[in-house]
């Protein structure tokens, strides 16, 4: 299945160069002309990439930015503009985009910028996935005993089970 993304930009010829680019690297793509549409879209859809500018109608990409990551704290949003300034950078970095790109846009930039995050988000997800897997198979609540003194041991356990060294364990 393609990976899906959203651009979000008023400017509807880089809107659509930009949907024209990514269609022809095998992405699904959704857009939107402002932060409204977009909002609507998120709600209705999974994306595993939005791009969006800072400059939009009504509430700007920054705003746009921080109601995202409300909404899916994972999600990876990654800001365009125009009209770059170290503020708008610094603001959009502290919000959670995961790039900032000045525009004018450069295809071959904007192509390794997603390609790079949407790899970041999938080692995240397998991450995520091992831990649990990890979880389960060093799981406790096998063990035999229900004992106060059995009870300290595990909880004592659980604290240096990441720990590199040999420990051992007395009682």
């Amino acid at each position: 299945m393609a990976e899906r993304l959203l651009i979000v930009e008023d400017e509807e010829t880089l809107r659509s160069s930009l949907k024209r680019v990514f269609l022809r690297e095998g992405y699904a793509i959704d857009t939107a002309e402002d932060a409204e549409t977009a909002l609507q879209l998120i709600k209705e859809n999974i994306y595993d990439l939005i791009i969006t500018d800072i400059i939009l109608p009504n509430i700007d990409g920054i705003e746009l930015l921080k109601l995202i990551k409300k909404l899916i704290p994972d999600q990876i949003v990654i800001v365009i503009t125009a009209f770059a300034s170290l503020e708008t950078a610094v603001d959009a970095l502290r919000s959670g985009a995961y790039d900032y790109i000045i525009k004018p846009i450069i295809h071959e930039e904007i192509k390794h910028v997603v390609k790079n995050a949407l790899n970041q988000r999938a080692l995240q997800r397998e991450n995520i996935q091992l831990k649990r897997q990890i979880k389960r198979q060093y799981d406790f609540s096998k063990i035999v005993g229900e004992g106060i003194a059995m009870k300290r041991i595990i909880d004592e356990v659980r604290k240096i089970a990441d720990a590199r060294s040999n420990v051992l364990l007395l009682g």
